[in-house]
């Protein structure tokens, strides 16, 4: 902080002929205001305020593909109470019985708990590795060929799915990381405009305090010369 220690002297004749100097302290200006950190703060939270734009963005887009390719895809579950969707086989995804796969969450769902099940039903615990290597084996096989190929299509189309849910994942992650910038773009920029407000009022007071006091020591000085006089 700058510090003005000088004294404004004010000499004066007394009716005794003797001249004495009175000191008029002057108090501490007030700090100078400086730029630098209120307009960091600001630059800082344009740059946060325009990476949460482009997330949101970037999430909503990124959602509504997914979502505009899974229900393209026509993949439906299948009918409540009907024999190829039981509950003793599938138990994780009755509650979508009938729906349509429009969905990272239901991609998922589909590809976990409804064409796994089959595929251990389907391969007896094999991989599906193992099922086409025995395919391979034995070309000459028809049924095992029939349950190659099966394996391989639902294999697929698992695979795929999950990796649609993993785009979905990926996007709902993106959205949150977007709310947080916000948040932190608002807090920057209360900080900024904090720090403008409360460097403002500090001038303010002491442009005000060097005013009295110049007021001041002109009137000593005038009294000085009065009584010299």
């Amino acid at each position: 902080m700058t510090l003005s220690d000088t004294a404004t002297s004010v000499t004066a004749e007394p009716v005794t002929g003797e001249t004495t100097t009175r000191e008029i302290p002057r108090r501490r200006s007030p700090e100078p205001f400086h730029w630098t950190r209120p307009l960091t703060e600001f630059v800082i939270a344009v740059a946060i305020g325009i990476a949460a734009v482009a997330m949101m963005s970037f999430s909503t887009n990124s959602q509504d593909s997914v979502n505009s390719q899974l229900a393209a895809a026509g993949i439906h579950f299948p009918a409540a109470g009907s024999p190829q969707f039981s509950p003793a086989l599938f138990p994780t995804v009755q509650q979508y019985a009938g729906q349509l796969v429009d969905s990272g969450t239901k991609a998922e769902a589909y590809a976990n708990g409804y064409i796994t099940p089959q595929l251990a039903a389907l391969t007896g615990g094999q991989t599906p590795f193992a099922v086409s290597q025995a395919a391979a084996a034995d070309p000459t096989n028809a049924p095992l060929q029939a349950e190659a190929n099966a394996v391989f299509q639902a294999s697929t189309t698992r695979g795929l799915l999950l990796t649609t849910w993993g785009l979905s994942r990926i996007a709902t992650y993106t959205l949150y990381g977007a709310i947080a910038l916000a948040v932190a773009f608002a807090i920057l920029m209360a900080l900024a405009l904090f720090e403008l407000v409360r460097a403002r009022r500090p001038q303010e007071r002491g442009s005000a305090t060097s005013f009295r006091h110049t007021q001041h020591g002109q009137q000593s000085m005038s009294m000085g010369s009065s009584t010299s006089n």
